[in-house]
C-alpha cells in the first residue's frame, strides 16, 4: 500500500509508525518503521501566548498581549528574533477606520514578543487588534473582540460662563 498524505504536526523525537491490516482470517503481520524525529518547520503564523484584555481609554491593556512564532503544525519556534506591529481595527458600525495605538511596535526576543504599554485612547466596543510580523509569508493574528471603556477625566471644559 502507498500512503501519500500522512502528516505528523507535532515536533518530537522517537516517533515510529505502525501499520496493521486485517484479512478474512484475522490480523495480518504488522509492519513498523525505524524510529525518526519530526523537526520544527519554518515560521508560518503568529500565536497568542497572552491575548489582550479589555481596558480603559488611555490606559495600557491588562494583560498586555504576547505573541510567538509557530510552524504549520503549531510548534513554537525558538531562537528566531522578529518584530511585530499591532494595529487596532474597529469593525463595527461600518466605520472601517484604523485607530492609532500607542506602544504598538515591538522587537521580539529570541522567540516571542511581549508588549508593555499597548493602549487605545478612544473608548468603544468592537475593537480587534491585528498583529503582523516583519517575516515574509508569516500569517498575522487577530484578537477577539475588545472593549475600551471610558477613561478617567483628563480635562474640564466650561460650556458657558455664568455671570452674576
Amino acid at each position: 500500500a502507498n500512503f501519500t498524505n500522512l502528516v505528523i504536526r507535532e515536533a518530537g523525537a522517537r516517533y515510529s509508525l505502525t501499520f496493521s491490516a486485517f484479512g478474512s482470517l484475522g490480523p495480518l503481520v504488522g509492519a513498523y518503521t525505524d524510529v525518526f524525529s519530526v523537526l520544527v518547520g519554518p515560521p508560518n503564523h503568529l500565536v497568542f501566548m497572552t491575548e489582550p484584555g479589555n481596558t480603559t481609554g488611555g490606559l495600557p491593556f491588562r494583560p498586555q498581549p504576547a505573541v510567538q512564532l509557530a510552524d504549520l503544525g503549531g510548534n513554537l519556534i525558538l531562537n528566531t528574533p522578529f518584530e511585530v506591529q499591532a494595529t487596532a481595527l474597529l469593525y463595527n458600525r461600518s466605520l472601517g477606520q484604523v485607530w492609532p495605538m500607542l506602544g504598538n511596535h515591538v522587537m521580539g526576543s529570541a522567540h516571542n514578543v511581549t508588549f508593555t504599554d499597548l493602549r487605545i485612547n478612544l473608548a468603544t466596543t468592537g475593537y480587534h487588534l491585528v498583529f503582523a510580523t516583519n517575516i515574509s509569508r508569516v500569517v498575522g493574528l487577530t484578537s477577539r473582540n475588545i472593549t475600551v471603556a471610558i477613561g478617567p477625566a483628563q480635562r474640564l471644559y466650561i460650556a458657558r460662563n455664568l455671570t452674576n
